[in-house]
């Protein structure tokens, strides 16, 4: 068995958390926003990675797409989700909705005019691409807003959008998709494209409310047993995203979020104080949340992210 096939990887991972735990303490010292540092550091890495032997073992992490999707996404939406103020987002829905769906195809069409106004792509690639780049990034949406302390209307209401607009992009993706390759009529497309985001949305709001509430069965069993607890979280999030996502064809995101707003109205319910484990819960899915930011972002902007 080659123990370098495996050491080295283990070693480039340590190296990772090493780096975003001292990139924390020097860009918290200095006031600078962590979310946007760690690019910077990153940038730097992918600099300096030839020049210095012991970087190495950083370059051997591979992160494909299904590990981004499948290992990181759950992570950084479930604790989102969970923290969403959801009287403010009942007051701001509409102003989200807006945003989400509306905005979305306004963004789309903005940004896909200019490329193909000056590039020489086809109309209908640069629309394509426009569709492609408009929706927001809800990680680094939701990582940075945390840090910055935004007012918490602002944060509702752009979080809320980040979350919600990813139905809407698949939609609108998959319709231009459908169009370029497709004979059909614009009537038949605009119908398949309705069908398809009441499928796509509704379904992974279904998926994530019935994991949650598989969840909130499991959790009164726990007895106020931190590690159980944390354990069942795991479990709902990527349990949520994989069935919406892997096996229904579902949007994946939308099913984390109503898991997360679900799970946590739905735990209340059965422990109506506050429970000796939920500092635990929180304090893990901060650190997760850690991990999965410094892991992403460093190991992308390091070359080491391979497609």
């Amino acid at each position: 068995m080659d123990e370098g096939g495996v050491v080295l990887p283990i070693i480039g991972v340590l190296e990772l958390l090493l780096l975003a735990s001292l990139s924390a303490v020097a860009l918290r010292r200095i006031g600078f926003p962590y979310t946007i540092g760690l690019v910077v550091v990153g940038g730097l890495l992918a600099v300096a990675q030839h020049r210095f032997d012991f970087l190495e073992p950083m370059r051997l992490i591979r992160l494909t797409p299904e590990i981004v999707l499948y290992l990181f996404i759950p992570t950084l939406i479930f604790p989102a989700a969970v923290r969403l103020d959801l009287p403010l987002l009942k007051q701001n829905v509409y102003v989200i909705l807006l945003l989400a769906l509306p905005g979305l195809i306004l963004s789309s069409l903005i940004v896909g005019g200019v490329v193909g106004a000056v590039t020489p792509l086809a109309w209908s690639t640069a629309m394509l691409f426009g569709a492609l780049i408009s929706a927001t990034d809800p990680v680094a949406v939701v990582a940075l807003f945390e840090e910055l302390k935004a007012p918490a209307r602002l944060s509702v209401v752009v979080e809320g959008e980040s979350l919600f607009n990813d139905a809407a992009a698949m939609v609108l993706f998959a319709g231009i998709l459908g169009a370029i390759n497709s004979d059909a009529g614009g009537p038949a497309l605009l119908a398949q494209g309705a069908a398809s985001f009441v499928w796509v949305s509704v379904g992974g709001f279904a998926v994530g409310t019935a994991v949650a509430a598989l969840y909130a069965a499991l959790v009164r069993f726990a007895e106020d047993d931190p590690l159980i607890e944390i354990a069942l979280s795991v479990v709902l999030a990527y349990t949520a995203f994989t069935v919406a996502d892997h096996y229904l064809g579902v949007s994946g995101i939308l099913a984390v979020v109503a898991a997360g707003l679900v799970g946590r109205q739905l735990r209340r319910g059965h422990f109506q104080n506050t429970t000796r484990a939920q500092p635990y819960l929180r304090h893990y899915w901060s650190y997760a949340e850690f991990v999965a930011n410094a892991s992403s972002s460093s190991s992308w902007e390091s070359g080491a992210t391979h497609f």
